[in-house]
């Protein structure tokens, strides 16, 4: 099932959690700003993808423990902006965890884990940004005009 929606607006903003079933895909458009306030997840081999027209800002909630790998946001986020990672709520959300892919003019890091306990900004990144290359072979047909050449080089 594919569902793909495009929303026209100055602002919008995601207040629920998203979680996309296997074999379910998602694509969001939208004409302004989105402002992502819950965590977008994906089971198995759904697929998600945010195309903004404005900037992506994630609130201040979507966020995990610093020494967690969780993703909370997965999928493909795509804007001609700014993506800003916000800034975490408490020393409990401090960390963003991104599985997928993100596509910007320009990547605001906003996080610190300065308050978490014990701090962790000296090993610990406050922002993580995991690839996943099955992304691209869940998309949509009509989205893949991706052309990746591998070749083989002597060591």
């Amino acid at each position: 099932q594919k569902v793909v929606r495009k929303v026209q607006g100055i602002s919008v903003k995601i207040n629920e959690d998203f979680t996309i079933a296997s074999d379910q895909s998602l694509i969001l458009f939208v004409e302004g700003d989105l402002t992502i306030n819950n965590p977008i997840k994906r089971l198995g081999s759904g697929f998600v993808a945010i195309i903004v027209n404005g900037n992506i800002t994630v609130g201040p909630s979507v966020g995990t423990l610093a020494s967690s790998t969780t993703p909370q946001l997965e999928g493909i986020f795509i804007t001609n902006k700014t993506f800003n990672t916000g800034r975490g709520a408490d020393s409990t959300k401090e960390r963003l965890v991104v599985k997928g892919t993100v596509v910007a003019k320009s990547i605001n890091l906003q996080r610190s884990l300065e308050g978490s306990s014990p701090p962790n900004n000296t090993d610990t990144s406050s922002e993580l940004f995991i690839y996943d290359p099955e992304l691209l072979f869940l998309m949509p047909e009509k989205m893949r005009d991706v052309h990746v050449y591998w070749q083989e080089v002597e060591p």
